[in-house]
């Protein structure tokens, strides 16, 4: 996470696009991982209830397919841009974050790391020229 760090202190959080990226992290975190704690809270559900729930009708179906469609496009993008900017470990990490918590909780943070670490990477591309 040291390149996380470095690139943070270089350019500070104080763009508005961050600290916007940095909220959506959060609330991407705190909103689903809420819902599903209500799901489960006093009442006797169980996993496959929910699970299946997820396919109760078709509507639900559509947006279980369209979100699939867009994790696939997602992690696809991201993974060539990790590779690009030398930011691999943050690429596993919102594969972990899209299937423990959400997309939404993984792309405004990869978004985030990703714009600052283009300030490491432009930097020194700079300075080979």
């Amino acid at each position: 996470m040291s390149d996380l760090y470095a690139a943070s202190h270089r350019t500070g959080w104080s763009s508005p696009l961050r600290l916007f990226l940095a909220a959506m992290t959060v609330i991407g975190f705190v909103a689903p991982n809420a819902m599903v704690i209500a799901y489960f809270s006093g009442s006797e559900h169980t996993q496959a209830d929910y699970f299946r729930a997820w396919t109760a009708s078709l509507p639900s179906t559509q947006l279980l397919v369209d979100l699939t469609i867009v994790v696939i496009a997602f992690l696809g993008w991201a993974l060539t841009e990790a590779r690009t900017l030398r930011i691999m470990r943050w690429w596993v990490l919102s594969v972990g974050l899209t299937f423990a918590v959400g997309i939404c909780c993984a792309v405004p943070l990869f978004l985030l790391v990703r714009d600052l670490n283009k300030d490491r990477i432009g930097g020194a591309d700079a300075t080979r020229h």
